[in-house]
């Protein structure tokens, strides 16, 4: 994914989607092999950001039974 891509993402888009009601969104960046999970949406966006590297594990809000991994595995 392209800087230009993901600057806009959390600039226009994910700020559009908390305002939307999302309780959640995340962005995959494939070049840096990272997660940004952003959550606790707001007037002008999301509250909470967090970044996650390889190896390390995700859950999402509406299932939080579920552990996913930044590497692709499922746990």
């Amino acid at each position: 994914m392209a800087d230009s891509s993901l600057q806009y993402d959390r600039q226009v888009e994910f700020p559009f989607y908390a305002r939307a009601g999302a309780v959640e969104a995340w962005l995959v960046d494939l070049v840096r092999g990272e997660v940004d999970a952003h959550r606790e949406p707001g007037r002008d966006g999301f509250c909470r950001a967090e970044t996650r590297g390889r190896g390390d594990r995700l859950e999402p809000l509406a299932f939080p039974d579920l552990s996913l991994f930044v590497d692709g595995q499922l746990g």
